[in-house]
């Protein structure tokens, strides 16, 4: 099996992102990635904290929360205040080159588990995640709104998945996505969109909030087509999304 173009157009370090590098183009859009970790862990009443990492790539983000979370001497282990920790990586195009083996349903320890699943149908029950987030996927995916539909599914009550964005079109031009959030019921008290010292690039935050009127967004795709302007090797592959209102 060899890597899609897509993935042959990215550079190796885009691959390979360390945890703390995440950690960092977070911080980079005024989200603090650990408090938001912190917060889950204090509050969840469960003895384990699920951790999921969508679109996950070669797994080494994933990985890297791993070890070091679970290495006594990191100064961030006592965020987890005892409780275990499971870790869940799921990519629909994984690199086989790179990761042979691990992608495929296995697993690296009992705790990490590599899945190769669709965004728009994540393979995991509802309400079974405490904590998970995305880094620059939106943009890639056919359809950006069902997949942050499916996010919240599989997020337990109280629970964050954070979107990094890469680009302010990423889940829609038209229309954009602060009207999407303005005229969907519900989404005052669940989404909060930040935005550091660009608005090239932002963090949806999404929190469970069971007793919301948010249950999805009353919009479906309508159209999509390539963007013109080609400025990145990756661009070929994007598509400007197109969404119509729902009566």
């Amino acid at each position: 099996m060899t890597h899609t173009p897509l993935q042959n157009s990215f550079p190796e370090d885009y691959l390979n992102r360390s945890f703390l590098k995440v950690k960092r183009m977070f911080r980079n859009t005024d989200v603090k990635f650990f408090l938001n970790f912190s917060r889950i862990v204090r509050k969840s009443p469960d003895p384990t904290i699920t951790v999921l990492d969508l679109g996950c790539g070669t797994g080494t983000t994933i990985e890297d929360f791993w070890q070091k979370l679970s290495n006594p001497n990191w100064r961030y282990r006592r965020r987890l205040h005892g409780k275990k920790l499971i870790t869940i990586g799921i990519d629909a195009n994984p690199l086989p080159k790179l990761i042979p083996k691990r992608i495929f349903k296995t697993t690296t320890t009992p705790q990490t588990k590599f899945i190769k699943s669709d965004a728009h149908q994540l393979p995991l029950p509802d309400n079974s995640v405490d904590f998970a987030y995305s880094v620059g996927l939106l943009r890639y995916l056919r359809d950006p709104l069902r997949a942050i539909e499916e996010g919240y599914r599989v997020l337990k009550p109280g629970g964050i998945f954070m979107w990094l964005l890469s680009g302010f079109t990423d889940i829609s031009t038209k229309p954009t996505l602060e009207k999407i959030l303005a005229e969907t019921p519900g989404t005052t008290d669940v989404f909060q969109l930040s935005f550091g010292y660009s608005r090239m690039r932002g963090t949806l935050i999404c929190t469970k909030k069971p007793n919301s009127k948010f249950k999805k967004f009353p919009f479906k795709l309508s159209n999509s087509f390539p963007r013109t302007l080609k400025t990145q090797p990756t661009d070929e592959f994007l598509e400007h999304k197109i969404y119509e209102r729902l009566i």
